[in-house]
């Protein structure tokens, strides 16, 4: 697993844009942390990462003064739950944990990073939205709607597998940069990029 050449080539355009001291905010770490700090000392090497993960052996095994690495148990809303979060915001205490052993299943449903809003950067100019795998990396928009501000771009890979667009829409006005979808590259391979309006 990891992002296609095409879309670290989408991503290095998105760090060309950043503006001044901008955290960029990563959800699914590994060897695309890799990249964005190699990129992000030649694009916008005064901008930090703050990349997620909860899996020490998938996460980015580097060090770097320009990453802070924030490892998260999984956490797991039930349905009606997940959904009401979309309308009326973050709430980490209506999901449970998940195990050691269910997060091993790499197609949870509803289930995301235990992340405290409060433990969001400020001037957030990039969200790369990588994982968890399933649904439930939608949770990032309500997490984040206090934090991302006119001009963020938001990329998300895997963007046709579930409705992350839809729930995109939900909670922002949002322009389209790009979307691709080719399944000669992988038959599932889809990713989008959108900026907040």
């Amino acid at each position: 697993m990891g992002l296609h050449p095409i879309q670290l080539r989408q991503l290095i355009e998105c760090l060309r844009q950043l503006p001044g001291e901008s955290s960029v905010l990563e959800f699914g770490s590994g060897s695309s942390t890799g990249f964005l700090l190699k990129e992000l000392a030649k694009q916008a090497p005064r901008s930090s990462l703050v990349s997620y993960d909860h899996s020490a052996a998938w996460a980015y095994q580097g060090m770097s003064p320009n990453l802070d690495l924030r490892l998260r148990p999984l956490t797991q809303w039930s349905t009606s739950n997940f959904d009401a979060m979309f309308r009326t915001g973050f709430d980490l205490s209506s999901s449970n944990q998940v195990s050691d052993a269910a997060a091993t299943n790499m197609r949870l449903r509803n289930s995301f990073y235990m992340i405290e809003p409060d433990e969001i950067p400020p001037n957030v100019g990039l969200v790369v939205l990588d994982g968890p795998n399933g649904n439930g990396r939608s949770a990032a928009f309500p997490l984040l709607k206090p934090v991302l501000h006119t001009g963020a771009l938001i990329f998300i890979d895997d963007l046709t597998s579930y409705d992350f667009e839809s729930r995109l829409g939900m909670l922002y006005n949002y322009e389209t940069v790009s979307k691709l979808t080719d399944s000669a590259i992988h038959p599932t391979f889809s990713f989008g990029l959108f900026r907040i309006i």
